[in-house]
């Protein structure tokens, strides 16, 4: 039968395939190294995106070394899947561990991949052209070679994402041989980027993994860019998450380097890089609608953004959207507000994680949710306030819970696009969010909140139940997890009712390892967060037709 099937010309396999599920191609493929050929044809990849997880696939390999004693690199099948189908990749997600230096060296091979020629490549072509070649004539020209042999194997990524599952450490923790040898594989890295972005053709969205370390080289990546992108990028990714959020050095950006990207959608960069300048030139472009920016700590020496900068951006870009991520502010909530969110800034999505680290009375995230409420109300789609657990208890910051009149609640009776509110780490009392969802009713999609961070304090529901009749027996529980069962089910009840579907709290295992367990980064609770906003964008903004 494979004798047989030798013998056919590609145009006929390539249309046998196409009547075939995934699946079924797959074990098609196994019947000779003439329909192996066929399968990587672009025509059989109707979604020609690959997402490669190096992080997943070293872990496999390990286990294997493990209980098989025995070497086995699945890195190598990969690389040899990767060297035959990049040609016709448009879209690239690298999933990696920025602080193992093996998965650096694994990822630099990729892109290494990425930047060789294609001079040595046999092209399966959809039949078009195909000259009938068949095994009697060579046992390996299955197919015709592009006129053009020495063309890039990424001259047709558009997409390219860099997508680290943590942070990389600073130096600082790493001792003198990891730290010549990460210092190097990083440098190789910006390097190979850059090399990568000269050869491809066409990019439209770029990420750098908000890594710092490839991020100090912006300057010298946007050159490169807009040497060669500046009429086809639309999204670019130049924001970052600190190790160190505390301490960190500020690089100078040349803002005249985002000048030339005349069709730029999307722009996610850090705080310390803005400046009316550079809202002033997106203001220029009338094409932005997408606007990130990560606050770590404000530099003593920014200047500020002035009231009329936004003004006019928002004039020119009628669509534009805000999302807005403080990462561990802890700094002056003047600067806060006269920059950002007392002005006319389209605030759209609202990220506050870990912010006024000052102790259980500060009531800083109080006031920068009563800012959003009064002053971004109109456009404002979604909301996260998360904060750490604290005590040999683990009790939750209680700062909402001490107001008389809850600002979450004002919230969520003046954000009428409010569709999205989550809440992590911070005590509000049954009534409140009872109320919240009363006022946001089925319009409000995501809600999530723990129950261990529900306070039964002031709750009409124990009053009834008559759960507080011995008010000064100290075993008593004023937060839910601690309620009998019949209370839980009655609070949790009418909090899902207003939201017309089933709704179930926030068990303490579910919350994220960090808030609970110092031992974690915290920048684990976050990072998959921003991260995914750096995909999303490229979803909605990059609908070209090499997809379909």
């Amino acid at each position: 039968m494979a004798f047989v099937c030798n013998y056919l010309p590609s145009v006929i396999i390539l249309n046998i395939l196409s009547y075939l599920s995934p699946k079924d191609r797959l074990r098609a493929s196994s019947t000779c190294k003439t329909w192996r050929q066929c399968l990587l044809a672009p025509s059989q990849w109707p979604y020609k995106r690959l997402t490669v997880d190096l992080y997943r696939i070293s872990g496999q390999s390990l286990r294997r070394n493990r209980y098989h004693n025995k070497s086995c690199d699945d890195s190598i099948a990969l690389k040899s899947f990767l060297y035959k189908c990049c040609r016709f990749l448009t879209d690239l997600t690298i999933t990696f561990d920025p602080n193992s230096p093996s998965n650096v060296h694994h990822l630099i091979g990729l892109i290494d991949i990425l930047l060789a020629n294609n001079a040595d490549h046999f092209i399966i072509t959809d039949g078009s052209n195909d000259q009938n070649v068949n095994n009697n004539n060579t046992n390996n020209n299955y197919s015709t070679l592009l006129d053009n042999q020495w063309v890039s194997n990424s001259r047709c990524l558009r997409r390219f994402t860099l997508n680290p599952i943590a942070i990389n450490k600073t130096l600082d923790y790493l001792n003198n041989e990891n730290n010549a040898k990460m210092c190097q594989l990083f440098q190789q890295l910006v390097q190979r980027l850059e090399q990568l972005i000269d050869k491809c053709d066409f990019l439209e969205h770029i990420s750098f993994g908000c890594l710092q370390q490839v991020l100090n080289h912006s300057n010298r990546l946007l050159l490169t860019l807009a040497k060669h992108h500046s009429q086809s990028l639309k999204c670019l990714h130049l924001s970052s998450v600190k190790a160190n959020p505390d301490y960190y050095p500020v690089f100078e950006l040349s803002i005249n380097l985002l000048e030339p990207f005349s069709i730029l959608k999307v722009l996610s960069i850090d705080f310390d890089i803005v400046s009316d300048q550079l809202l002033q030139l997106m203001a220029r472009k009338t094409t932005i609608d997408t606007f990130i920016v990560n606050v770590h700590g404000i530099d003593d020496e920014h200047k500020g953004l002035t009231k009329s900068s936004w003004s006019l951006l928002v004039q020119n870009n009628c669509n534009l959207k805000v999302t807005l991520n403080l990462i561990h502010t802890d700094d002056s909530l003047d600067v806060l507000r006269d920059s950002l969110l007392d002005t006319d800034m389209p605030l759209a999505h609202f990220r506050a994680y870990f912010v006024g680290m000052f102790g259980a009375t500060d009531n800083t995230i109080c006031h920068l949710v009563n800012l959003v409420a009064n002053r971004h109300s109109k456009t404002l789609q979604s909301m996260t306030l998360m904060t750490t657990m604290s005590g040999p208890a683990l009790e939750p910051n209680p700062v909402f819970a001490d107001l008389q009149e809850n600002p979450l609640v004002m919230l969520a009776w003046r954000s009428k696009q409010l569709h999205s509110l989550t809440i992590i780490g911070y005590e509000v009392c049954d009534a409140d969010l009872i109320a919240i969802t009363r006022l946001r009713g089925t319009s409000l999609k995501n809600f999530m909140f723990p129950l261990c961070c529900i306070s039964l304090l002031h709750s009409p529901i124990a009053e009834d139940e008559g759960y507080y009749d011995d008010y000064f027996d100290r075993r008593i529980a004023y937060l839910l997890d601690g309620a009998p069962q019949h209370i839980q089910t009655k609070v949790i009840e009418d909090i899902a009712q207003p939201l017309n579907r089933k709704w179930t709290p926030m068990t303490f295992d579910q919350l994220p390892n960090a808030l609970i367990n110092g031992c974690n980064s915290l920048q684990t609770t976050y990072l998959s967060t921003i991260l995914r906003d750096q995909t999303l964008c490229d979803e909605s903004h990059n609908k070209t037709s090499d997809t379909n």
